[in-house]
């Protein structure tokens, strides 16, 4: 049996938008509306999201000294 063709192809930003950001969207949205959430469930979450971006920033500010910015 052959497998039916695609009827919609989805690149790898929809599947990484799919998969983490909308998530996030989602989250961070629901808290914003005061949604009843479990924040201690969240807390070891948030806290990686946060090493993420300090990660990501120390990045971007040792590529800005290399440049000479």
């Amino acid at each position: 049996m052959k497998d039916l063709p695609p009827n919609r192809t989805f690149g790898r930003r929809d599947a990484f938008h799919s998969i983490a950001l909308q998530p996030l969207e989602w989250i961070t949205k629901s808290l914003r509306m005061g949604d009843g959430w479990d924040l201690a469930e969240l807390t070891p979450f948030v806290n990686r999201c946060r090493a993420l971006v300090a990660a990501y920033d120390a990045r971007i500010e040792a590529m800005e000294n290399e440049n000479g910015r």
